[in-house]
């Protein structure tokens, strides 16, 4: 079980898988402060810390901002 704060006042992983690397891809969204949701993905290294390679800020976490969207499963192309 991990519980990591992406921001927001609402955040929800919706699916989860693992890559051809062994890191696990989360993808879910998160609410901002006007309740609007926005799409998130968050990985983690194969020992459950946040891989900061993913995402421009070095976090390991992801977030689309486009209006009001989710995701609710997630493929991952591991050709």
């Amino acid at each position: 079980k991990f519980l990591t704060n992406v921001g927001g006042f609402l955040s929800v992983a919706t699916s989860a898988k693992l890559d051809a690397n062994g890191k696990i891809v989360t993808a879910g969204y998160c609410n901002n402060a006007n309740g609007i949701s926005n799409f998130t993905l968050v990985r983690y290294n194969s020992d459950g810390s946040l891989d900061t390679t993913l995402g421009s800020t070095n976090t390991g976490i992801y977030i689309f901002d486009f209006s009001n969207n989710l995701s609710t499963t997630i493929y991952l192309d591991n050709a």
